[in-house]
């Protein structure tokens, strides 16, 4: 397993609120952990929210031994209620997408919000976790079609986030095995302007590393309007 792992402000927001967390724990680090998370645009101390959650779920993920899917679930309830928590201590509104990466017995994908995962082959590419948006829900009842929610007015309304209410769902899936080579990649919306066939071009040809902070050039070289964050996973 190879990794990479970038951020960048862009060039027009003040802050980054964007975190991310690559991890590894027991013998040999077998048990393995990738997240990222995008502080609510729009509302208050959303770098605060995102890195909250991105070190509670890592804490919580690795307390106990039970099933990836078990922790999982534990992890971004807790990250939820840390979330909320500490926006009602504070008086002021926080939340924050996320999006992990279980590599443990197998993979295993935990999403709530915006932001993004991809599995690549060297076939294909796969985007893996649906947008928890009120455009995303109207795309997948086929109510909008893909180039009528590119220019919806509520394309970026989240109606799943964690933090903004006292309980969060995430939405979890269990990936294929792996045979031969397969990337996974974790990304904020800032990546978004970058499309899927160019994401896994550039994943496919670039180590890891080089791969993240490709993804985050051209997403710059397209405005920079957005925070950018990108996490990378070469499996073989």
């Amino acid at each position: 397993m190879v990794v990479g792992a970038a951020t960048d402000i862009g060039f027009v927001r003040r802050d980054n609120e964007d975190s991310y967390g690559v991890f590894s724990e027991g013998a040999r680090g077998r048990h393995r952990l990738f997240v990222v998370a995008d502080g609510m645009g729009g509302y208050e101390r959303g770098a605060e929210a995102s890195a909250l959650a991105v070190d509670v779920v890592r804490n919580v993920y690795f307390a106990s031994e039970r099933s990836q899917e078990e922790r999982l679930k534990a992890a971004f309830a807790a990250a939820n209620r840390a979330v909320y928590e500490r926006s009602r201590l504070l008086g002021v509104r926080m939340g924050t997408t996320c999006t992990a990466l279980s590599c443990d017995v197998y993979p295993i994908i935990a999403h709530i919000g915006d932001s993004r995962a991809y599995r690549i082959s060297r076939e294909s590419v796969e985007l893996v976790t649906d947008d928890h948006t009120f455009v995303g829900e109207l795309k997948a009842q086929g109510m909008l079609s893909e180039s009528e929610a590119a220019v919806h007015p509520r394309r970026h309304a989240l109606t799943r986030t964690l933090g903004l209410t006292p309980e969060a769902v995430p939405s979890i899936e269990r990936m294929p095995d792996e045979v031969g080579t397969i990337w996974y990649v974790l990304c904020t919306d800032g990546i978004r302007s970058v499309d899927s066939y160019r994401l896994a071009s550039l994943v496919r040809r670039l180590e890891p590393q080089q791969a993240c902070e490709a993804l985050i050039g051209e997403a710059n070289q397209s405005g920079g309007t957005d925070n950018s964050t990108a996490v990378v996973v070469r499996f073989g």
